[in-house]
């Protein structure tokens, strides 16, 4: 999914072969998730793939009692489907957020609610704003990624 960091671990002309690590909500096995407890999505593995993730570690969370497992998951990529400045797309992401959330309101901080209260706001909001499904994702990422509970806009762009 569009933002999710991943690390090149081989290259063969226009594939690469990359690992995305995250967390995954125990019985939760097709969606692995950016951080422990929040519900940021990182990517999404079909049926036949999920045998091939790699849980490296299992752990509860105090807040809420569920259980987390960090994963990795190795896997082929077109080149074409990546991009290697992140920044570039977040410094997008913050335009397009000012552009469509501020026609209506003021612009809140996304410092203003929790990673995981974003995913709300941001649905009850949706039927005012004409974006696509991949922007729809990518702004609800940066909002979560730079909430109150998961280091603010001084962690991740």
């Amino acid at each position: 999914m569009g933002g999710t960091d991943v690390t090149v671990l081989e290259r063969s002309g226009d594939l690469l072969k990359v690992r995305i690590a995250g967390w995954q909500q125990d019985e939760v096995d097709r969606v692995i998730y950016a951080l422990r407890g929040q519900r940021i999505f990182s990517a999404t593995v079909g049926k036949k793939v999920v045998d091939k993730i790699e849980r490296l570690k299992t752990e509860v969370d105090p807040d809420t009692e569920l259980t987390w497992h960090q994963v990795q998951i190795d896997t082929w990529v077109s080149k074409e489907n990546l991009i290697s400045e992140g920044d570039q797309l977040w410094a997008y992401t913050k335009e397009m957020y000012t552009a469509a959330c501020s026609t209506c309101h003021g612009l809140r901080d996304p410092e203003h609610f929790l990673a995981n209260q974003w995913i709300g706001s941001l649905k009850a909001m949706k039927r005012f704003i004409s974006l696509d499904k991949e922007q729809y994702r990518i702004l609800q990422k940066y909002l979560q990624l730079n909430a109150k509970d998961t280091g603010g806009s001084e962690a991740h762009g």
